[in-house]
């Protein structure tokens, strides 16, 4: 019983974590939201939201015709990244680890990001 009841405090922190990263940041005026608040209509899909994001961002270098690096041409090659691409789009763009790589293409929005984040924590709908 204990151990499942971490599980689910766990899991609940997880979700706030990714759904109020800028709750403190005055220029939002976004309100905190849970994952029961979001309507189904409103489920962020990799084809109509996610895919646009990594084409834009992540072409040439994580495609193939062009990128050398690991490929994000697919719905499962970016399932299977979602945690790596978070944390380095999150980071300070004069971190070495920062993407897009050496200001290569322009930084993700506090949305784009949003929309990554609320993505991952839906579960990644197709």
């Amino acid at each position: 019983m204990k151990n499942k009841m971490n599980n689910s405090v766990g899991f609940k922190w997880l979700v706030l974590c990714l759904l109020i990263p800028f709750a403190a940041c005055k220029s939002s005026e976004k309100t905190t939201i849970s994952l029961e608040q979001i309507p189904q209509e409103d489920l962020v899909s990799y084809a109509e939201i996610i895919q646009p994001i990594i084409q834009n961002s992540c072409s040439p270098c994580h495609f193939p015709e062009e990128g050398r690096e690991r490929k994000f041409d697919s719905y499962d090659a970016v399932k299977g990244s979602i945690k790596g691409i978070l944390y380095r789009v999150q980071l300070s763009p004069d971190e070495i680890k920062f993407m897009p790589y050496k200001s290569k293409k322009a930084p993700l929005s506090q949305e784009e990001i949003q929309h990554l984040k609320v993505w991952m924590a839906q579960g990644m709908p197709e």
